[in-house]
C-alpha cells in the first residue's frame, strides 16, 4: 500500500508519504517512508491508499455490553451477575 500517512504507534511523528508492504501470509515486512521502501516485487498487487491514514497492527477488540431490551434498568441491575455488571 502506498500514498498513505503512517502512524506506527511508536514514534511521535506521523509519516506523510509512507508505504506498507506485507508478505503472502499478511505479516508486515515494511512500514515506513516511501523514499526508504524496498523495490516493489513484480507481480504483487499494489494498493493506492489515496492519502488515507493507516495504523498497522491496530485491530478492533471491543464489545458493547448493554441492558436487555425486555428488562428495565432496575431489573437488569438486580438480576445481572455482579462480575458482568462491573464489566
Amino acid at each position: 500500500m502506498s500514498n498513505v500517512r503512517l502512524i506506527d504507534g511508536v514514534s511521535t511523528e506521523a509519516v506523510d508519504d509512507a508505504v506498507l508492504e506485507a508478505d503472502d501470509d499478511g505479516w508486515i515486512t515494511y512500514a515506513g517512508p516511501a523514499a526508504q521502501a524496498p523495490e516493489p516485487i513484480p507481480g504483487v498487487r499494489a494498493i493506492d491508499g489515496r492519502g488515507g491514514t493507516i495504523l498497522p497492527g491496530l485491530f478492533d477488540c471491543h464489545t458493547h455490553l448493554g441492558v436487555a431490551s425486555d428488562r428495565s434498568i432496575l431489573e437488569a441491575a438486580l438480576l445481572t451477575d455482579p462480575v458482568v455488571g462491573v464489566l
